[in-house]
């Protein structure tokens, strides 16, 4: 998904229509219902998707298409968004962190409401990251921290820089800092 979170809007489908269609198992994932034998292809899709985890991955975002009542083509949402309003009866207001990190780990326990900066507070060392520290990097034989464009300090060894990071991330972002 975009850094754009989905807004509820009228291009959303109900909570009860997300029903009709899926269902979280006992380990939390959203999966397929049946679909009543009356449709022309219900048979062959109870076959192919029935009881099975709902979506396929995206960027990393598991994401499942629907078609909603009256229309003919489908759209895609993502499945931490279905899990959401599924379990609130109201699609999120802002932005699902999913606390570990994990974007396809969709259970309920590990979604939780932010704004764009805590989402982003979240997010793991990126992989263009040559130090290896989310937050440290070496300049001129010292190493840097720095933390939302401020410098944090100079440090001889990394380790010194990452527990700079660490405290000022903690301080900022509180529960959603990540360590570095």
């Amino acid at each position: 998904m975009t850094s754009r979170a989905l807004r509820p809007s009228a291009d959303c489908p109900s909570p009860d229509y997300l029903h009709t269609l899926f269902y979280i198992d006992a380990d939390g994932e959203l999966r397929h219902r049946e679909r009543p034998i009356t449709r022309k292809d219900a048979k062959r899709w109870n076959t192919r998707n029935a009881n099975k985890i709902a979506g396929c991955l995206d960027k990393g975002y598991r994401r499942v298409g629907i078609t909603l009542p009256g229309e003919s083509k489908s759209r895609l949402y993502a499945v931490h968004q279905i899990v959401w309003a599924m379990a609130h009866g109201e699609w999120a207001e802002s932005h699902l962190d999913h606390l570990n990190g994990d974007r396809d780990r969709n259970i309920l326990s590990n979604l939780r409401l932010a704004n764009f900066t805590q989402n982003n507070a979240n997010r793991r060392t990126p992989k263009v990251n040559t130090s290896g520290v989310k937050g440290v990097s070496l300049e001129r034989g010292k190493w840097c921290a720095r933390i939302a464009r401020k410098r944090l300090g100079s440090f001889d060894n990394r380790e010194d820089a990452a527990a700079a990071y660490n405290r000022a991330a903690q301080r900022r972002y509180g529960e959603f800092a990540r360590a570095a």
